[in-house]
């Protein structure tokens, strides 16, 4: 097991993205079976993948605890810890100032032909 998943007990780690518009692939999710694929396109200059872990308690969905790891997230954002180093970019927005950014989803589901 890789020491950093090791370290946080699962993933919860930041990748910076070299290019980034809606036009590519910024991150790609295939199911062991090959039947569900996500991909995520963004305008963001990162992507945070994350794993359902559970620090403190264990949160219900549908009266059942869900189970660590359970889940994955990819959170598409400004560059983690720009605030503390200027090379990841400028994340400051002033009062009175608007920010958009457009993130898509694609899901493909594989079912069997009958």
């Amino acid at each position: 097991m890789d020491a950093e998943v090791k370290k946080v007990r699962g993933i919860d780690h930041p990748f910076f993205l070299i290019c980034s518009g809606l036009h590519q692939t910024a991150a790609k999710l295939i199911s062991p079976d090959q039947k569900i694929t996500v991909e995520v396109y963004t305008e963001e200059p990162a992507v945070v993948i994350y794993t359902a872990k559970f620090v403190k308690g264990v949160p219900l969905m549908h009266g059942e605890k869900l189970i660590q790891h359970g889940g994955i997230t990819f959170e598409t954002q400004a560059a983690p810890g720009a605030i503390e180093f200027e090379d990841f970019g400028d994340i400051l927005l002033l009062a009175g100032e608007n920010y958009t950014s457009q993130t898509k989803y694609k899901i493909e589901v594989r079912t069997p032909l009958s």
